[in-house]
């Protein structure tokens, strides 16, 4: 009697890159991070017109492992925060108190499940936002943002906290008319770096406005960036020469559309060199900046089209802020890039908004490779027709001699590799 062989798994597959792109729900992350179990975290609001905290918790492909949302007044906007050195995290934003017109900060700070551990508020009589929340290495905590009223002067805002969210003390900066931190970055002197924008009194000219303090909030020094007049500060970092980098906008001269800026400061305050990047026909934003490890920067914002078909922007660039390459993603309609984390496989990892075809509105994360790419790759190694046989085992681990019929059995080589077979009438 003739036996057929059936040969029901050949030898294991092997997945190179973790890339890819993904939306989640109707919303906005304002901030992603890799996280310590090399998973992600965004931050932001869900649904996109909601008010609530909104926390997405993914594996490294991007699955949702847990998602959360939050209230403390009801009406919390421009929320964004990092995991904490104890694996929960800190969020920032903005609230406005039950029966009143104005804002306040709020921190929240919840465990490594994204359960609330406590809440605080800042503010007084005045609307205060916040928008930048940086763990300290005291284990506190500091939040800029901007303090503001229709009778003074608008203010940069800055609280440093403990590690309970206990205000330590607060500081405000700017003469202006109008004045607002949009980062905040705590330097290797235990100092801060703020990145925001200050407009001229009584008129519609902003500067990028940077201000250096020790750790307790004095100012070192200041700066302002004012080619033409509209200037923006964004974000912005020490970098590992000990001076500093800011991205922002800067309005072109000839069409009243923006490119984008790009500014590296010495440890002094003094700009280094200027760098911006855009089309002549489009619009270029940008959001966020980071040092890569290396040397060069990643940018991400957006490139507005003529046709309204904005798409996330990403630009990689050298040291001294010369353009390696730039990538754009999207669909087909309205997408904006907010936030950039270059991750532990120096690839990046994306936040934004996706617009869908029904014009939904949904958080949108993007990993890409060291490149900007988005791949995924199948290799399957060829097989060796010179491999020796060394063990045959049933499927409990039991090593057998003599196959039986009609039952699976597990092959085992030298070269590690296997095939799972089972001889039938």
């Amino acid at each position: 009697m003739k036996h057929l062989m059936l040969i029901l798994l050949i030898i294991p597959t092997f997945l190179f890159g973790q890339e890819w792109e993904k939306t989640f729900g109707s919303g906005k992350a304002n901030s992603v991070e890799q996280t310590i179990d090399g998973g992600y975290i965004a931050i932001g609001n869900e649904p996109y017109y909601s008010d609530n905290v909104y926390m997405l918790k993914t594996d490294s492909y991007g699955d949702t492992l847990w998602t959360k949302h939050h209230s403390i007044n009801s009406s919390e906007k421009f929320c964004s925060g990092h995991q904490t050195a104890d694996g929960g995290y800190i969020i920032t934003g903005s609230t406005r108190p039950t029966d009143d017109y104005r804002t306040d900060v709020f921190l929240l700070k919840t465990d490594s499940n994204g359960d609330t551990l406590w809440s605080k508020e800042y503010g007084g009589t005045l609307d205060e936002t916040g928008y930048s929340v940086q763990q300290t290495m005291d284990g506190g905590y500091i939040v800029t943002g901007g303090t503001s009223s229709y009778f003074s002067v608008d203010k940069v805002y800055l609280v440093k906290t403990d590690s309970n969210g206990e205000t330590m003390w607060t500081k405000t900066y700017g003469d202006n008319y109008s004045n607002v931190g949009r980062s905040v970055w705590q330097t290797d002197d235990g100092g801060y770096f703020i990145t925001g924008t200050t407009y001229v009194e009584y008129s519609a000219i902003g500067w990028v406005y940077m201000i250096r303090t020790d750790s307790l909030g004095n100012v070192l020094w200041t700066n302002t960036y004012d080619d033409v007049d509209e200037d923006f500060g964004y974000s912005g970092q020490q970098t590992a020469d000990g001076g500093y980098i800011v991205t922002g906008v800067t309005e072109k001269i000839y069409n009243n559309a923006f490119d984008i800026l790009l500014l590296k400061l010495t440890d002094n305050g003094i700009i280094d060199w200027v760098r911006t990047y855009g089309e002549e026909n489009n619009s270029e934003t940008s959001n966020c900046v980071q040092q890569t490890t290396d040397g060069g920067y990643i940018i991400a914002g957006t490139k507005h089209t003529t046709n309204s078909a904005n798409q996330v922007f990403l630009i990689k660039t050298d040291s001294n802020g010369n353009t390696l390459w730039t990538r754009t993603y999207g669909g087909e309609k309205s997408d904006y890039g907010l936030y950039v984390q270059q991750t532990s496989d120096e690839g990046y990892i994306i936040s934004g908004i996706y617009q869908d075809n029904s014009d939904i509105r949904k958080i949108y994360l993007i990993k890409t490779d060291e490149n900007g790419i988005i791949t995924f790759t199948t290799e399957i190694p060829a097989e060796n027709p010179n491999k020796k046989l060394i063990k045959i085992v049933d499927l409990s681990g039991r090593e057998i001699f003599s196959p039986v019929l009609n039952t699976p059995y597990i092959e085992i080589y030298e070269d590690g590799t296997i095939q799972k077979k089972m001889k039938i009438e």
